[in-house]
């Protein structure tokens, strides 16, 4: 029986040899495999390289189709934060000692290093918030390390991204203006000289932006203090960056805001100045109100409420001004000849508010615009006297003195050429004609006689004496579609 147990013993003994060896002899072509992958997770190059060609060409065929995968992989683990960067370059490094798999990496050690050269930026960043000497130092070297490792494009791009991300950070008011200034300084450290210029554009929009932003400060503080022509015209003004809609929308919900509160409170305020007779505050309030809220506000019937009774009554004037001039012709005697030869070529367009007479109420001279005449424009003349306005005659106006004349043409003149002058008076209402000279050829007229040179010249210098040399169309006027503000607005001068 103990013979048995040994004879067994010993079968099983050499078994066990027997299956062991077997299992070496079958196992030792991937553990040559295994002492591949080994060596590239210790970084250890020279390893994989004697391991690797140990190898026979089916199991470095092998390796060679496992590598791409172990390389993801490898990757992987940087990109989650399992490995280091050293560690991971290392691998790198290792998997490209094999002639035959130099490109296998190529993809991922691009993707490690631009994602290693944006931490190290913002190691740099964070380095330069703390005064950390060391931690600059230490991201600069990671980056003369990346440098070996990226091409100029790639960093490039790197670049470029971490710009635009940055700037969008600003624009979304997820960092300050002086962390966005110290990426600019860092990136400009950093680029090559064709990103520089692109960086400089970035730091100048940068500072438009921060500008705009303060000015925003400045519109809603004055929309605030009820200051809402101000907040206004700030709105209106402001160049806005078109990647920035958050203050495209924060400025476009503030002007709004101050436009229809403004309405409310301008009118209010117009009615209050009209009610205690402060009219130059309320005119100096309608001049700022015109050039925001000429199309939401009714700013001529303050106007009105402040006018005085001529302005009124030329206001209504002017709006039937054809109406009223043909109305005056048919009720005077050279009337009848201006309506049935003339008057469809002069019909008035436009209109002058000249005082002639000097009494603080101008009178009004409607005119063609389009009549062109270097010598005189043909004007039919009214004054505001005893509460209406009354029609005071027709005239082909030259030039205005300084009394109370003005030069005219004659428009009854029996001659058909000559330098001629005639000398028109308005005094109490009515308008009178005063000499009337006339050189044709060299032979000298006064009121249609002959007379020397003399008495022509006595005649022409009374004539001229006061004269401005200045016709209508030297003076503000307006067309008559712009006439009631043109109306309105005379009282400014007075």
């Amino acid at each position: 029986m103990k013979k048995t147990w040994n004879r067994l013993i010993i079968i099983c003994v050499v078994l066990l040899a027997a299956v062991a060896c077997g299992t070496i002899i079958f196992l030792m072509p991937y553990y040559n495999e295994y002492k591949v992958f080994d060596g590239i997770e210790a970084g250890q190059w020279t390893q994989v390289q004697k391991n690797y060609e140990s190898l026979d060409s089916s199991r470095q065929k092998a390796v060679q189709e496992m590598l791409p995968a172990y390389a993801k992989h490898v990757c992987l683990e940087y990109q989650t934060g399992e490995k280091d960067y050293i560690y991971t370059v290392a691998a790198f490094d290792a998997i490209n000692s094999i002639d035959a798999t130099k490109s296998i990496c190529t993809k991922y050690n691009t993707i490690v290093n631009r994602m290693e050269y944006r931490d190290a930026i913002e190691e740099i960043y964070d380095a330069n918030q703390n005064y950390n000497s060391e931690g600059i130092v230490r991201a600069k070297e990671t980056i003369n390390n990346i440098n070996l490792r990226l091409d100029a494009d790639t960093k490039k791009e790197v670049v470029l991204e971490v710009l635009n991300e940055k700037y969008q950070q600003y624009l979304a008011q997820e960092i300050t203006r002086e962390a966005m200034n110290s990426y600019l300084e860092i990136i400009n450290n950093l680029a090559a000289a064709d990103i520089k210029d692109y960086a400089a554009v970035i730091q100048n929009n940068t500072q438009v932006v921060y500008g705009y932003r303060q000015l925003y400060d400045t519109a809603q503080n004055a929309y605030d203090t009820g200051d809402y022509l101000t907040a206004i015209s700030i709105c209106q003004a402001v160049q806005l960056d078109p990647l920035d809609q958050g203050y495209i929308d924060k400025y476009y919900s503030l002007y709004r805001l101050a436009y229809t509160t403004g309405m409310n409170y301008y009118d209010s305020l117009l009615d209050n100045y009209i009610e205690i007779g402060d009219n130059q505050n309320a005119l100096n309030l309608l001049a700022k109100l015109e050039k925001y809220y000429s199309d939401d506000m009714n700013l001529q019937k303050f106007k009105l409420q402040m006018a005085k009774d001529w302005q009124k009554a030329y206001v209504k004037l002017a709006e039937n001004a054809d109406t009223e001039i043909q109305k005056a012709l048919a009720e005077t005697e050279d009337g009848v000849q201006i309506l049935d030869n003339q008057y469809k070529n002069i019909k008035p367009d436009s209109m002058l508010l000249y005082d002639i007479d000097q009494d603080g109420v101008p009178e009004a001279f409607f005119y063609n615009n389009m009549e062109r005449n270097d010598t005189y424009v043909s004007c039919f003349i009214f004054t505001y006297r005893d509460g209406a306005c009354q029609y005071i005659g027709y005239a082909k106006v030259r030039s205005f003195c300084s009394d109370s004349t003005f030069v005219a043409f004659p428009w009854t003149s029996t001659r058909t050429s000559g330098d001629e002058y005639c000398l028109k008076r308005y005094e109490d209402g009515v308008l009178t004609d005063g000499p009337y000279v006339q050189n044709v050829d060299g032979t000298y007229y006064v009121n249609e006689q002959v007379v020397d040179e003399t008495e022509y010249l006595s005649q022409q210098s009374d004539t001229l004496a006061t004269a401005l040399n200045k016709g209508v169309k030297d003076f503000e006027t307006a067309e008559l579609k712009d006439s009631e503000s043109y109306i309105l607005a005379y009282q400014n001068k007075e």
